[in-house]
């Protein structure tokens, strides 16, 4: 809240005011204590931090950025590594376009942490109240049928980000304009497409898939759609030197398996690769399990990349855990740039539309991972 109010100030032109939003959830912390030592009394960090932000609310112009530091170090002047994280969302420079994006960040989260603490008010009320039958003269269902409703409200979380807006385009935004056009360059240098293999493929797909972009491989059983995919996973590392988004990150080609077993995937994978280089097929009973991980190894990763293989069994899943998967590698410091998938059929399709004619859930299937991965691959 502390550094909202003041990140908030260096915004130019901003006409948004946080004010309420922060005197609402001070409420929750008690009455205001006056007794701090920025009063002259007792050290006490949630009291000293709650009486900086009134004042600051109060009497803004009494704080520029070296009075406003120095109070932080006289509250924490017993944990420095605490007030230097504090400070540090005070002290560091942004330009306008990562102020407007921290300070619409910070609003989520305070606004986040304010309908959490509603939501526990709630169902703790709720609870006493069924328990006692003081219902506030409803039957069971009427207050059940409101309860629902108030629930729904406080549990939509804001997020800096909504996952359901995959771009948005302002044509009077100089520095979102600059960015979509940046984004256009960079899908026609390195970096913006994978290259296969097959000179062919890379000439039908305009020099590459696109990052992001989902494909469906479609064929009948038995006409090599699983070498196809798995080809193309090997060509995916070989051929393309990784051009990250963020340079913090590890660049990750990424396999799903719902059919053939991990040894079944390595014995090919070993082949083709051996094939590829020596041409002819190697005798795999004189080689170790060791050797084989070691040269499949070498060759994926000669550029870079790091590649990840999974078998799944495909009832124990849904779309969401494949979702879920995805945010916990690039939680984990993984940039995917691509993920294949063998085959998305056999998933689940728990959660999705089954309304309309046959095979509408599948299609709405296909669809929600088409989408998230224009989003987040």
């Amino acid at each position: 809240m502390l550094t909202l109010l003041y990140r908030e100030r260096e915004i130019e032109n901003d006409t948004s005011d946080s004010t309420d939003l922060v005197k609402t959830v001070l409420s929750l912390f008690g009455n205001d204590n006056r007794n701090s030592q920025l009063m002259g009394g007792e050290s006490n960090i949630e009291d000293d931090l709650k009486h900086l932000i009134l004042d600051l609310l109060n009497n803004p112009d009494n704080y520029d950025k070296v009075s406003l530091l120095q109070s932080i170090d006289l509250i924490f002047k017993d944990k420095n590594d605490l007030g230097n994280i504090v400070k540090a969302g005070i002290d560091n420079e942004f330009s306008q376009a990562s102020l407007k994006r921290t300070v619409i960040s910070m609003r989520n989260l305070i606004n986040n942490y304010y309908k959490e603490e509603q939501l526990k008010a709630t169902i703790s009320k709720a609870s006493y109240q069924m328990r006692t039958g003081k219902l506030d003269g409803d039957t069971i269902s009427d207050y059940t049928s409101k309860l629902i409703t108030s629930l729904e409200a406080l549990s939509l979380k804001a997020r800096t980000k909504d996952p359901g807006i995959m771009d948005e385009l302002d044509i009077g935004d100089e520095n979102g304009m600059g960015e979509v056009l940046s984004r256009v360059k960079s899908q026609k240098v390195d970096g913006g497409k994978l290259l296969s293999g097959w000179k062919e493929l890379n000439e039908m797909t305009q020099n590459g898939f696109r990052r992001g972009i989902m494909c469906m491989i479609a064929a009948l059983q038995h006409n090599y759609k699983s070498g196809f995919m798995q080809s193309l996973f090997m060509q995916f590392a070989m051929h393309n030197v990784p051009i990250l988004d963020d340079p913090a990150k590890k660049p990750l080609i990424l396999y799903i398996s719902f059919e053939d077993d991990s040894e079944v995937f390595t014995e090919f994978m070993y082949r083709y690769l051996y094939y590829n280089e020596n041409d002819e097929l190697p005798d795999l009973t004189k080689v170790t399990g060791s050797e084989v991980a070691a040269y499949i190894r070498k060759r994926l990763s000669v550029n870079g990349y790091h590649v990840k293989m999974m078998r799944v069994n495909p009832s124990e899943w849904t779309y969401k855990s494949l979702f879920n998967k995805v945010l916990e590698l690039e939680a984990n410091g993984y940039e995917i740039h691509a993920m294949l998938i063998d085959y998305l059929y056999k998933l689940p399709t728990t959660g999705c539309v089954t309304s309309g004619p046959t095979g509408n859930d599948v299609l709405d299937l296909f669809n929600r991972v088409r989408n998230f991965s224009s989003a987040y691959i």
